[in-house]
């Protein structure tokens, strides 16, 4: 756990002891002594893996290598997590209070109990978070089935910290229910509403992966999503005086915003979703209706398009740049599409593009995962964008789906022939070296 923790936090540290070394490599010696610690813990004949303490230090691992490289580790990891948390019974974790609130009972919770729970609860929402993202980015199946979780949303840390008990409520299943979770209860945690609104996310790539999108469930999805939007507390809008950042209030605005960007992307999918779905249909009619009323149809559904992004751009706005780099760094994957959006002719927007790389720079400076988005948005500004077109690229579509396991292939491919030069360049240095002393020795 120790070493986890530093793995991701010595690269915020100003301790002398990391001068000299890159921001983002200062976690590296931490996360090696970690994954020893991990490899060699099953060794021991007194190890249980079902063991809180060593699922917190997997996770804390999973996040570093999620974050960190382009490997098998962290997917790897995330599974492990998984295994171990529904092996503890984590996804059952107030199964028994839900169950008793259906049926109309009531069952006391100590303090001491409730606080035990909440650790339980911020350990299986980590694993979840892990799942969600590595999943759907990497377009495979989730591990975690939301059917079979019966686990409470997080509180705030100052209700945990002081161990005040608040009731919470657990996560819909679908769309229509997923969105009024946190309606009437009384957690309105900010991190709360995020996972919420991560959830509505996820339901949407599922519902995208389908080979036939039902165009009911698309309805549906696009509802909840508008519910969810005017649902949301007042310190989520953007306009809000309370969004003013500092060193007390960060945290809280940082999941603010990046609600914000999760709301707004979830939009764009099922747009996309939408488009894809009547595009032959659109084919059909633009071939047989007049130029006009086709080019009006695409201008209206273009300004349909940017109005999501527009609120996206809105975000990054008034984000303060200090703090962004301490926002969740998995976030820095809905920034992708603003920063490839170009207009031809449009100064304003290409400035506004421009805005959302510099603020993907900020992710770039302490994440490696910040630096591969960055370095995918500046190749998709030079090699895929074409003058006069829309392209609005957001994370978590299939098309950056797809180039970003393609890109980390390479990656991949690429080290592993660096690598193998460097050794075949060792055993040559290895075998020509007696030659090379006998020729010395014969000019000596």
């Amino acid at each position: 756990i120790i070493n986890g923790m530093c793995a991701l936090s010595a690269r915020f540290s100003a301790a002398p002891i990391f001068d000299g070394i890159p921001v983002k490599d200062r976690g590296t010696p931490f996360a090696q002594r970690a994954m020893f610690i991990y490899q060699e813990a099953p060794k021991d004949e007194e190890f249980n893996s079902a063991e809180l303490s060593h699922l917190q230090g997997c996770i804390l691992l999973a996040f570093y290598y999620q974050t960190a490289s382009a490997n098998s580790k962290s997917w790897l990891l995330t599974g492990a997590c998984c295994r171990i948390a529904y092996d503890l019974g984590l996804n059952t974790v107030d199964e028994d209070i839900i169950n008793a609130a259906e049926s109309r009972e009531t069952i006391h919770i100590s303090a001491e109990d409730w606080v035990h729970r909440e650790e339980l609860r911020r350990a299986w929402w980590s694993i979840w978070e892990l799942d969600a993202f590595a999943s759907t980015v990497s377009c495979k199946p989730y591990s975690i089935n939301q059917t079979r979780m019966h686990v409470f949303l997080p509180v705030s840390d100052a209700n945990w910290f002081s161990e005040k008990p608040i009731e919470s409520t657990h996560l819909g299943e679908v769309p229509l229910t997923t969105w009024k979770s946190l309606q009437l209860s009384q957690n309105q945690d900010e991190r709360a509403w995020f996972l919420v609104c991560n959830c509505l996310l996820k339901q949407a790539h599922e519902l995208g992966q389908r080979h036939k999108i039902p165009t009911q469930a698309r309805k549906d999805l696009e509802t909840a999503l508008a519910c969810f939007s005017l649902t949301l507390p007042p310190q989520f809008h953007l306009n809000s005086p309370s969004l003013v950042f500092n060193d007390a209030n960060y945290s809280k605005n940082n999941w603010i915003i990046a609600t914000n960007l999760l709301l707004q992307g979830a939009r764009i999918y099922c747009f996309r979703m939408k488009g894809n779905e009547s595009s032959s249909l659109s084919h059909a009619n633009d071939s047989v209706a007049p130029s006009g009323d086709a080019s009006l149809n695409r201008d209206k559904s273009t300004h349909e398009y940017r109005q999501y992004v527009q609120e996206m751009l809105r975000a990054v706005k008034v984000w303060s740049p200090e703090y962004i780099a301490l926002c969740s760094p998995f976030i820095v994957c809905s920034l992708l599409g603003p920063a490839s959006l170009v207009i031809k002719d449009s100064h304003e927007i290409s400035a506004e593009g421009q805005m959302v790389e510099l603020a993907i720079a900020r992710f770039a400076s302490y994440w490696n995962l910040g630096s591969l988005m960055l370095s995918m948005a500046r190749f998709i500004a030079l090699f895929c964008l074409k003058p006069g077109l829309l392209y609005t690229l957001i994370g978590f579509t299939n098309q950056i789906q797809k180039l970003l396991v393609v890109f980390l292939l390479l990656t991949r491919a690429r080290m592993r022939h660096m690598r193998h030069r460097r050794k075949r360049f060792r055993s040559a240095s290895r075998l020509s070296y007696p030659l090379r002393l006998k020729s010395q020795m014969s000019r000596a």
